[in-house]
């Protein structure tokens, strides 16, 4: 007679970078806090800004001309980053170099930096599901905001773009992960190092924008740069309730829920920070309200204002940007 013994399964271990969020439920649930100082932002996204040493150290090194006209060049630079990673970065500009001129970052949100210049291309006819036009939510922003008033520089992210090669964002992220930091974590220290690099050739203080992860960028740079206006759209939210859904995106930080999104208007400086966030935006418009309130009762000095144009969407419309950039 054969006799058939019971056998218990192990529990499978996980060693999944993002174990650490827990049940959204869980997180939901938990009682979050405000962050305490720049060192306690920085350690939670595993972001590293640089020394006196690295500031006067680095700089922009030219590559290649991309375009060049009468009326608009663009040229390819880059700069060595933190790990010794090379960032490439674009200046636009419509006449003659002059670092009287204002300087303008626009960082890229998911997606290349060309998206923020010359638009997608008939390649991407081929390998982008979503492809409709030669335009994408970034609306080429950057090329329809450069002026004689003016100089842009665009930087590309890691793992996207023109850093495709450095390998799927999503696997660079859990490498990230796995050492207590985060791919957000290594594009804000880009950000910032770009932003000290760039105010050091220029008299006038920086303006920093973008959408999506961009704004992102453009917001949380801020706060470790001396810049004047910040254009951050498609970001304003909180923590809790709009970065947990799916475990598997970039912007779910390690315990990133535990902390009040409000909180980081602590540290606002003299930067003039406009937020957008559209009516018909993927980012919920109410939950953006309530937490620009929030950021205005902690810091009630801060120079922050909200829109949420009608039926703007996730997308960059040019002429409200230009406005904002233009005003005195």
């Amino acid at each position: 007679m054969r006799v058939f013994r019971k056998v218990t399964l192990k529990k499978r271990r996980d060693f999944s970078p993002y174990k650490n969020l827990g049940a959204i439920s869980d997180i939901k649930n938990t009682q979050s806090k405000n962050f305490s100082s720049l060192n306690n932002i920085k350690e939670t996204f595993g972001a590293i800004t640089p020394n006196k040493s690295q500031i006067t150290k680095s700089n922009l090194i030219f590559k290649k001309i991309i375009k060049k006209t009468r009326s608009i060049s663009i040229k390819e630079y880059y700069f060595i980053s933190y790990d010794g990673v090379e960032i490439p970065v674009f200046r636009l500009q419509k006449s003659k170099l002059d670092f009287k001129r204002v300087p303008i970052i626009f960082f890229s949100g998911h997606g290349s930096a060309r998206d923020l210049i010359l638009g997608k291309n008939i390649i991407d006819f081929f390998t982008d599901e979503d492809f409709d036009s030669f335009s994408s939510y970034q609306s080429r922003a950057a090329i329809n905001l450069v002026n004689k008033n003016n100089d842009i520089y665009v930087m590309e992210n890691r793992g996207m773009g023109y850093l495709e090669h450095l390998g799927n964002y999503k696997e660079i992220d859990a490498l990230y992960r796995l050492s207590g930091k985060s791919l957000m974590g290594a594009w804000l220290s880009d950000a910032i190092f770009l932003g000290n690099i760039i105010s050091k050739y220029h008299n006038n203080k920086i303006n920093l924008c973008g959408i999506s992860s961009g704004g992102f960028l453009a917001l949380f740079s801020s706060l470790f740069l001396d810049s004047d206006k910040v254009v951050c759209q498609s970001y304003l939210s909180n923590f809790q309730e709009s970065f947990i859904e799916n475990k598997s995106t970039i912007n779910n930080i390690s315990n990133i829920a535990k902390f009040n999104f409000f909180s980081i208007a602590k540290f606002f400086k003299k930067q003039r920070i406009t937020f957008i966030n559209g009516t018909n935006d993927n980012f919920s418009t109410i939950i953006a309200k309530k937490e620009f309130k929030k950021m205005k009762k902690i810091n009630p000095k801060a120079n922050i204002k909200f829109i949420a144009p009608k039926g703007l969407g996730h997308k960059i419309d040019v002429l409200i940007f230009d406005k904002i950039l233009n005003e005195k």
